[in-house]
């Protein structure tokens, strides 16, 4: 059986050639360079937006465009990826991945409101209400809102997690690396150190420089780690995708003395340890987080028998 269908519980994924792996790089950091330039805004969002509204907000461009060329362009049309390849499964198992991390993205956010209510009960912090809160349909807030599931996690997670960590992890079998663990290191360690150099016009844009912006480099590489163990650990990429959208915006109702992503952060990281006694609770709830798959589906030679390289 292939390591990466084995420990990420995704058989049948169709392997990626050099081409669109390579043609992703280049048109993802030429996406970047484009939406992040001056004329962008000027050019694009700002009369669409004099169009539709103050909801359609410049990132949110930006994310349907990068969308429509690297999702529908180049991965579906060009390498003829499906959804299954991307990461995301479909079917009875899609829905029942997408339920149970519903589930468990409302445990960590129910989990966050207790122990920031219990601070403030406690003694230990002073809470308020959330202005957020104040005006829930406002355009602003629901564009944020948007922003958050399109920009900040779904798009992000199929691209960086779903689609590149998985098809470089492939992609360093066919080009020799022997040993399974380098090539699930190396995997990791590229995808998610592309996913950190890619934030570095968000990190400029927000006036960082130098050992500043460095340090943001470093810190969205290691959240991008994080989230692709939490992808190897749960098989669950609708998971993954609903942590990094509450770890973004937790949108919390109150407010207390301590940084909201930050609790959701360490709160995902007490999920990880307690993965396979809370998968065991919710499996006699609505059915296994990664269901069983008949061998023969995910069986795979770990080396090619076609004679190809």
């Amino acid at each position: 059986m292939d390591y990466a269908t084995l420990r990420l519980g995704l058989p049948g994924i169709r392997p990626a050639s050099g081409w669109v792996l390579g043609g992703f790089v280049c048109a993802h950091t030429l996406l970047l360079l484009l939406v992040h330039a001056p004329g962008f805004a000027r050019g694009i969002v700002h009369p669409l937006q004099e169009r539709v509204g103050e909801w359609l907000s410049h990132e949110l461009v930006a994310t349907l465009l990068m969308a429509i060329v690297l999702v529908g362009g180049l991965l579906w049309g060009i390498g003829r990826l499906g959804a299954r390849d991307l990461g995301l499964p479909t079917g009875w198992v899609g829905g029942w991945k997408l339920l149970n991390a519903v589930l468990m993205v409302y445990l960590l956010w129910g989990l966050a409101q207790l122990l920031v209510a219990a601070g403030g009960l406690l003694g230990l912090t002073e809470i308020a209400v959330n202005p957020t809160w104040v005006h829930p349909l406002r355009p602003s807030l629901v564009g944020g809102s948007a922003l958050t599931v399109l920009a900040g996690a779904t798009l992000e997670e199929v691209l960086y997690r779903g689609f590149f960590f998985v098809q470089l992890l492939l992609a360093l079998r066919r080009w020799g690396v022997a040993v399974p663990r380098w090539r699930m290191g190396g995997a990791i360690a590229g995808s998610q150190l592309f996913f950190g150099l890619n934030h570095i016009p968000a990190g400029l844009g927000e006036g960082f420089a130098g050992a500043v912006l460095a340090l943001y480099v470093l810190q969205v590489t290691l959240v991008g780690i994080l989230f692709a163990v939490l992808f190897m650990q749960t098989k669950n990429l609708f998971l993954v995708i609903g942590v990094h959208a509450l770890i973004n915006a937790p949108v919390l109702p109150f407010v207390a003395g301590v940084d909201a992503s930050f609790l959701i952060l360490l709160l995902t990281l007490g999920m990880m340890l307690a993965h396979p006694q809370l998968a065991r609770v919710l499996s006699r709830v609505v059915g296994p987080i990664a269901p069983a798959f008949p061998r023969s589906s995910c069986s795979l030679p770990d080396r090619p028998t076609d004679g190809r390289p």
